[in-house]
């Protein structure tokens, strides 16, 4: 088994399960302290569309969904993550039931990675499907963030 920390559109759980076959063990909130949530990894399809990433900010905190999968189940989140190219893969520790755990997390590759780009409606609709988890202070402040039009 694997602990993969999920901060993007695979917050939904339903993407996780319908769209990316993964059939996770478990799903719980789990805290990426000093780290924060920023929407500056390019799309390839649209480069004024930004999504999900996350970057050191001490002091701050991202929360998200730990999920547990099968150790085959991570090749597929990589594919759909666009390893190594898009995002490449990082081994990190979260907060989960007041524990420390090991994870697997994808950070945007660098060269992906353009300033003043937002997400469009829809991908940030799959941030709110984590509202099950999320605490309310965090998911009224997805609910402020400035979508492309």
């Amino acid at each position: 088994m694997i602990n993969y920390f999920s901060y993007g559109s695979n917050l939904s759980a339903h993407r996780m399960l319908n769209e990316r076959n993964v059939n996770f063990i478990s799903r719980k909130l789990a805290i990426l302290e000093n780290y924060k949530l920023v929407f500056n990894k390019v799309s390839k399809k649209n480069c004024y569309l930004g999504f999900a990433n996350i970057v050191e900010s001490e002091g701050d905190f991202v929360e998200g969904a730990l999920y547990e999968i099968n150790d085959s189940d991570i090749s597929i989140i990589g594919r759909f993550e666009g390893e190594p190219n898009h995002y490449y893969r990082e081994n990190i520790e979260v907060i989960c039931d007041n524990q420390k755990v090991q994870a697997v997390v994808y950070i945007a590759n660098p060269m992906m990675i353009r300033e003043n780009i937002k997400p469009d409606k829809n991908y940030l609709n799959y941030l709110l499907e984590g509202k099950d988890i999320l605490s309310e202070k965090y998911y009224n402040n997805l609910l402020l963030t400035k979508i492309l039009d």
